[in-house]
C-alpha cells in the first residue's frame, strides 16, 4: 500500500525519508530496464494522446504517481481529456484543473464505502457519457451539480471496541443463530 504507518506499506518506517513518489519512479525504472513499452502513466497517454485518460485514484495513490499524471497530461494533445477522481485529495496543485468534483457526498448516490468511491464513481462516468464527452470541462459543471444536491454522506458515531468484545459478540451471535454466516 502507498498509505503511510501500515505495516505493508511500499516505505517501511525505517525509510520514512523516502517519499511514494520514489517508490513509484524506481517501480518506474525498472519496468523500463525490463523492456515494458508501458512503464509509467504517462506512457499511455504518450500511446493515445488523442483520448480521454480517466484515473480513479485514492489520495494515497495520487501522491505516489503524481508527477507522472502531470506528465501524463502534457502528453495528450489537449489537458482537457485528462480526469481524475479522487475523492478525499486535495484538489489544488498542477493538476487542479483535472479533477472531477467529487466527495464523500456520491456515497448516497453510489452506496457507502469511502474505499471503492473512486472506481464506483469511474464506472458511473462511462456508463452515463458518451465518449465524446469524456473532457473534464464538460464533466465538471454536470457533476458539481449532483454533488450539491446530495446531503453530507455522515455515519453513525461508533463506539471502539477491543479484540475479545468482537469476538465475543460473534460467538453470541453463532448460539442464538447456528446458521449465521
Amino acid at each position: 500500500t502507498f498509505s503511510p504507518g501500515q505495516p505493508d506499506s511500499v516505505i517501511p518506517p525505517s525509510l520514512a525519508r523516502h517519499g511514494v513518489d520514489e517508490w513509484w519512479d524506481g517501480l518506474v525504472s525498472l519496468r523500463r530496464k525490463a523492456g515494458h513499452p508501458v512503464a509509467a502513466i504517462k506512457d499511455i497517454a504518450a500511446r493515445h494522446p488523442r483520448e480521454p485518460l480517466l484515473l480513479a485514484l485514492s489520495s494515497d495513490y495520487l501522491s505516489a504517481v503524481g508527477h507522472d499524471v502531470v506528465r501524463a497530461r502534457d502528453a495528450l494533445s489537449d489537458p482537457d481529456l485528462l480526469v481524475l477522481i479522487s475523492a478525499g485529495s486535495d484538489k489544488r496543485g498542477p493538476l487542479a484543473e483535472s479533477f472531477l468534483p467529487c466527495d464523500s457526498r456520491f456515497e448516497n448516490m453510489l452506496g457507502r464505502g469511502r474505499t471503492p468511491l473512486n472506481a464506483r464513481l469511474l464506472a458511473s462516468v462511462l456508463a452515463s457519457n458518451r465518449p465524446g464527452d469524456l473532457r473534464i470541462s464538460r464533466l465538471r459543471g454536470r457533476y458539481s451539480a449532483l454533488l450539491e444536491a446530495l446531503p453530507d454522506a455522515s455515519y453513525p458515531q461508533r463506539e471502539p471496541a477491543v479484540d475479545e468484545d468482537v469476538q465475543a459478540f460473534i460467538r453470541r451471535g453463532f448460539l442464538a443463530d447456528a446458521s449465521a454466516s
